[in-house]
This record gives C-alpha cells, structure tokens and sequence, in this order.
C-alpha cells in the first residue's frame, strides 16, 4: 500500500470511527466513570510524534471545560524525568497508534497500576490497550507508510474523548466529523485545488516554518514531523507568537514558512503574519478557513473547518497531498522509511 493510497482511504476510516463509537458507545458516561477520577489534579497526555501531536488539538480547550490543568508530556521525558510526580488522582491518557511504541509502551507498563489509564491504539490486541483501565481504539485500519489515517483519526478520537470527558453530548461533533469525512473524500479522488501552486512556491525550500495557535499547532507539530518524514526537509513548528520572537529576524529571501490560520481572533493573527512575511520577502503557503483576500506572496489552500480544533482534520488531506507533490519535486517517494520503520522499539 502506498502513501497514496493511505491517503485515499482516510475518510472512509475516519466515518468507520464514528460508527465504531456510536455503536460500542465507549466514550459514553458509564464507561469513562470506571476509570476517571471524581476530581482530577491534572489530565495527562503522553504520546511520541504524530501520538503526542493530536492532543494539542483539545489542550486549552479542554482545561477550559473541566477547570484541570491539561499537560501534554512527550512519553521519553515522562518515561525518564516525570513519572514520579504523576499523582493517584491524575487522569493519564497514553496514545500509540502500534500500542507498542518503546517510551509510550514503557510509561503504561509503569503505571499498570495506576487506577486512572486509558489507552488509545490502533490495536485493541497491543500491549498497551492490555495494560490500560480503559482503552479506546482508533478503527484507522492498516496503515503502510507515515501516518495519515491513524493522524485522523487519533485526532477525532482525542476530540471525541475531550468532549466526553466535559461532559458534552457527543452527537454533534460526530455529525461534523462525517462532514469533514466527505471532504477527505472528495479532496483526495479530485485533488485540492492549488496544490502544485503551492509546491511550487515552496520548492525552493531550504528548510520549513510551520506556524500556528491554539488547537491548530496539532496540525504545524504533524505537517513539520512528516514533511522532515516524507520530503526529507529540515522542518520547526512553533506558534505564531513564539515566531515572532526570534525566529521573525529571518524572515525574507530564502525564508520558507507553512501557516495553519482557523477562523477567529487566532487566525487574524496568523493572516497578518503572513502579510508580514510576504511583504519582507517571504515565501510560503496559507492554510485558512477563512475567505479574506489571498495574501499577496502566499500560495492559499483554503478548507472548511468551522471551528479551531477542526482546522487539523480539515488541512490532512490537502497538506499530505501537498507533502507527496513536493517529494515526487524532489525525485522522492512520500512514506518510505529509510532509517527507521512505522513502530520505533528503541530509545
């Protein structure tokens, strides 16, 4: 199967999730209440790469609905420099997409006892989903190359959950989430219009920005992972504020940067930048889901997300197609591993 073709199959997986948890209603009141505290000190997401990137997507959010503090650790730090001050009555949420992943699987065997574990694999069989109180499966399906489906997917999961955990009623996230599905559908039969423009207009591209805020630094974190995975392009995510300090002194000629921009106060700050850059010389590509005038300098992919933490489903499949052009530019193909493999077993 080939990266492609992963591609391809991406809203029919992410439609296979939804019915999975309308049917097995595993994120239903019941079955979270055997495993999650009255009173949570904090809630704890642990994960490596594409894993640990989807839960940026319902970090704010999610501490703004239930009042805890929500941390996302990378799973090796945890592993190594954080275990022990995860407390009793913190709720950990450990995602791998093999279940197997060496710092993740390492982190749920040391909390086997922990009473508050839920996993979140692609592998309801895997050792972590064995290990954990409670565990959620991603229903991707096989998966060959970099991660596309189990990208997806993770991430509505990780929606899903965030929203079961507020106590939301979970039906109309579903319904948008089919919606988001077709659009998968239809972008990778048809193609997304502006593709080759904007691999065009990074094809100089030395090295990569990709620049965000708020629950859309999920979708900059995956894009700088798998276009460093797939291009073989030396890539950074960072929010837009952070660029602003520091990283802002390079911008101009031979500058490259990718913004992710949703609608809303956040986006408008993410238009201005890239007004910014491109009036001092930058080059680079829009993601927005807004309709403002293209920025002059920037390629724009426009996809309809609706509300922030849906910009990273909405961008996968236009920023995967985006990701394949600009390896096939460069004489490469998109999702084979060279150095490494789909599951890492060593740290």
């Amino acid at each position: 199967m080939s990266f492609l073709e992963d591609v391809s199959q991406q809203g029919a997986a992410l439609r296979a999730l939804v019915e999975h948890n309308r049917a097995g209603a595993r994120l239903a009141g019941a079955q979270l209440s055997t495993v999650v505290p009255a009173r949570p000190r904090s809630v704890i997401f642990t994960g490596m790469g594409t894993s640990l990137h989807v839960a940026r997507a319902v970090q704010h959010s999610l501490s703004e609905e239930t009042g805890v503090p929500v941390l996302v650790v990378d799973a090796g730090e945890l592993l190594h420099f954080g275990l022990r001050t995860v407390s009793g009555n913190d709720l950990v949420i450990a995602i791998s997409q093999s279940g197997e992943s060496v710092e993740t699987l390492r982190v749920t065997e040391a909390l086997r006892d922990h009473p508050h574990l839920i996993a979140l694999t692609n592998n309801p069989e895997s050792p972590m989903a064995k290990l954990a109180h409670l565990s959620l499966d991603m229903a991707a399906g096989e998966e060959a190359a970099i991660s596309t489906k189990t990208y997806t997917n993770a991430l509505a999961l990780v929606l899903l959950l965030a929203k079961a955990l507020a106590g939301r009623d979970l039906a109309p996230l579903q319904g948008r989430l089919e919606r988001i599905s077709e659009e998968m559908d239809t972008a990778a039969r048809a193609g997304h219009a502006g593709i080759a423009h904007a691999a065009e207009a990074l094809r100089d591209a030395r090295a990569l920005y990709f620049i965000s805020r708020g629950p859309s630094l999920a979708a900059a974190a995956q894009a700088a992972l798998t276009f460093q995975e797939g291009v073989h392009i030396p890539a950074v995510w960072m929010s837009g504020g952070e660029f602003r300090h520091g990283p802002m002194e390079l911008a101009g000629a031979g500058n490259f940067a990718v913004l992710f921009a949703p609608e809303g106060p956040a986006g408008d700050l993410l238009r201005s930048l890239a007004r910014e850059l491109a009036e001092i010389g930058s080059d680079g590509v829009l993601f927005t889901s807004a309709n403002d005038e293209p920025v002059k300098g920037f390629a724009t992919l426009r996809v309809a997300a609706g509300e922030p933490e849906l910009l990273p489903l909405a961008a996968a499949v236009p920023q995967e197609l985006l990701l394949d052009q600009m390896a096939r530019d460069r004489g490469r193909t998109a999702g084979r591993f060279e150095h490494g493999g789909k599951v890492t077993r060593r740290e």
